[in-house]
């Protein structure tokens, strides 16, 4: 019994090998015609390329800050509605430090909008009250904070 094991280990063994052989002769020929090309290396052989298109509007970054989504699963998120839309994921620029960059962008956009409101508005007339109540007096004839 144990030979037989031994015998059908081993004719897996052969095989293995023989499936790395045959696959590391077809990537080393492959290697070798990409190597022949202008400007491409033995070590890179398959290039892949950036996205150009960035789609994350304010009102994206904001919904996604609102359900506190990180920018990690933002990510994922992303990455799976476009393709169930059908839209070429290899043109978009998904990625974490983008999404993170635009969120900051996005924020710093909407803070600078409120505070040019604010100066507008405070231009008027502002009142400003502070902690303390006005109470009446012990003598009851004024009222003091």
């Amino acid at each position: 019994m144990s030979e037989k094991r031994r015998k059908r280990s081993y004719d897996e063994i052969q095989s293995l090998n023989a499936q790395v052989e045959i696959c590391s002769s077809l990537e080393s020929d492959v290697a070798e015609d990409n190597f022949n090309k202008p400007g491409l290396s033995k070590m890179y052989v398959k290039q892949s390329t950036r996205g150009r298109i960035d789609f994350i509007t304010p009102k994206l970054a904001a919904a996604l800050d609102k359900c506190k989504i990180s920018d990690r699963d933002a990510v994922h998120r992303l990455i799976s509605t476009a393709e169930a839309l059908g839209e070429d994921v290899e043109k978009l620029i998904i990625n974490r430090s983008s999404i993170q960059n635009s969120h900051i962008r996005f924020r710093k956009e909407r803070a600078e909008k409120i505070r040019n409101n604010y100066l507008v508005t405070i231009k008027d007339s502002v009142v400003i009250h502070w902690d303390g109540k006005l109470l009446p007096s012990l003598t009851g004839q004024k009222s003091v904070d």
